[in-house]
């Protein structure tokens, strides 16, 4: 995916996410991420075992593999799972916290938000360092 094309699919999510925000709400960051299991193991035949973890805490629990948007606003984070033929429409959260004080953790390509693993997608691993290091920056 160009450059470009990353660009505009990020500003449509974004604005696609806006009616589930608080009014007046910016969005600060923004990383598109994979519950359930690593986004590669779609891309190949399942032989084996499957890539990846499941998620394992909090409200984000049982939603199986799903492709989500995770949001960084002034005062809050937010996951929202992502639908439409091209994934670029967005349903009402299904987490939020206030920041700082939400538990967001990067390491390799899994972002880990109040202990659920979460997959970051390919092209999206800068973005998902910028948001772990805001959600922990003190306001």
């Amino acid at each position: 995916m160009a450059f470009g094309e990353r660009k505009r699919r990020t500003a449509r999510i974004v604005a696609s996410a806006s009616p589930h925000l608080p009014p007046g709400s910016v969005v600060r960051q923004f990383v598109q991420v994979q519950s359930g299991r690593h986004a590669g193991a779609n891309a190949t035949p399942i032989t084996g075992p499957i890539i990846g973890d499941f998620v394992s805490t909090s409200s984000l629990l049982g939603i199986g593999v799903k492709p989500l948007a995770v949001l960084a606003t002034d005062s809050e984070l937010f996951v929202l799972p992502l639908v439409g033929a091209r994934l670029l429409d967005v349903e009402p959260p299904l987490y939020r916290a206030a920041l700082p004080g939400a538990s967001v953790t990067l390491e390799d390509d899994k972002l880990t938000v109040d202990g659920a693993t979460l997959f970051v997608m390919m092209g999206m691993g800068r973005r998902a360092k910028w948001l772990a290091e805001y959600a922990a920056a003190p306001r």
